[in-house]
């Protein structure tokens, strides 16, 4: 059996939750369709994981999602357990992490453990920070990229153009999401195309504590816009709501994946994104996300594009494939 292991205060918790626990649940559900033995499950801490490997005799692979069990425990727990394969799944491209110095500590620290422990390695979800770690810290990084299960859905058939325009900007409010460019941009397409309701996360405040305030001050006063904070959902909840959108903002600076335009790209609602978020479709992307006329134009274009919404199911289908492959690369090992 193949554990996925994520951070959560509910002990044991399992199922589609929020955050890493989603990206967890998701690669599982995907990972059980190919006939993979797999279960996403959260965990307090390193001492719970224990308990439950004890408890569980079939398991032969654990991905720890983000870096959240001290190097000193994880030493431990793989010399004890050497029939079990471990990584560290780490969440996010390198510029997130200049805000998360113990995921970087863990990088320095796992890579060294992994030249001594045949059972362990650091890995990555973003293929750019996979192949920055195996070369700077001369180590194996397996890429295991998030996945997202891309079910039959109906009939494909152009929305048109609202009167008024849904759009989405969703997710963790941090600095390199680069809110206030979609929000710039959400108010110009109001000004030159139609009204527009931007519906933002409330919520997950991760080192943008001021970016909300300012967000508020740059919505005030201009016609045609209407900005409102939806509270946090769980997934399947949310996945709903995406549904209603017309389109959605994502002009991130860096990312992973993006499970937010994944969200949308199932149900063939189009995003204008940063090049960061790789697997979409070019047509999606901005060629430069700092710039908030690029960003407004894109997403007035896929707004009107009939194919756009067609296109991003497709990438994400494509993506989903490739990153299965590498995921059943990695669990069958170099020899099967």
């Amino acid at each position: 059996m193949i554990l996925l292991v994520y951070k959560t205060n509910t002990p044991h918790s399992e199922g589609y939750r929020q955050g890493l626990g989603v990206s967890a649940a998701v690669v599982a559900e995907v990972l059980r369709n190919t006939g993979k033995d797999v279960r996403a499950v959260g965990m307090f801490d390193g001492y719970e994981l224990e308990v439950y490997l004890t408890q569980t005799s079939s398991i032969n692979h654990v991905v720890i999602y983000a870096p959240w069990i001290d190097i000193e425990f994880l030493t431990g727990l793989v010399a004890r357990w050497p029939q079990i394969q471990f990584t560290i799944n780490m969440h996010s491209n390198l510029a997130f992490l200049q805000s998360d110095a113990f995921a970087v500590k863990i990088i320095r620290q796992g890579t060294e453990l992994s030249r001594h422990a045949t059972n362990f390695t650091i890995s990555s979800n973003n293929r750019i920070t996979s192949e920055f770690i195996a070369t700077a810290y001369d180590a194996q990084c397996p890429y295991l990229p998030n996945l997202y299960v891309v079910r039959p859905n109906e009939r494909y058939e152009y929305r048109g153009i609202p009167d008024t325009l849904h759009v989405g900007l969703f997710g963790a409010t941090r600095q390199l999401k680069n809110i206030m460019t979609g929000v710039g941009a959400a108010i110009l397409m109001a000004k030159y195309f139609r009204p527009v309701r931007l519906f933002i996360s409330g919520g997950r405040v991760e080192g943008g504590e001021g970016i909300l305030r300012a967000v508020h001050e740059l919505a005030e006063g201009h016609r045609h816009f209407q900005l409102e904070t939806v509270d946090w959902m769980e997934w399947h909840e949310f996945t709903q709501f995406v549904k209603t959108m017309t389109v959605q903002l994502q002009p991130s600076f860096s990312e992973s994946f993006n499970n937010v335009v994944a969200d949308g790209a199932a149900q063939y609602i189009p995003a204008a994104v940063g090049p960061a978020i790789i697997w979409a479709p070019e047509r999606w992307k901005v060629e430069n996300p700092d710039n908030v006329e690029q960003v407004a134009i894109k997403a007035t274009e896929l707004v009107t594009d009939a194919m756009a919404g067609f296109d991003g199911y497709n990438a994400l289908q494509a993506h989903v494939r490739r990153g299965v492959q590498l995921w059943k690369e990695w669990i069958d090992g170099p020899t099967a």
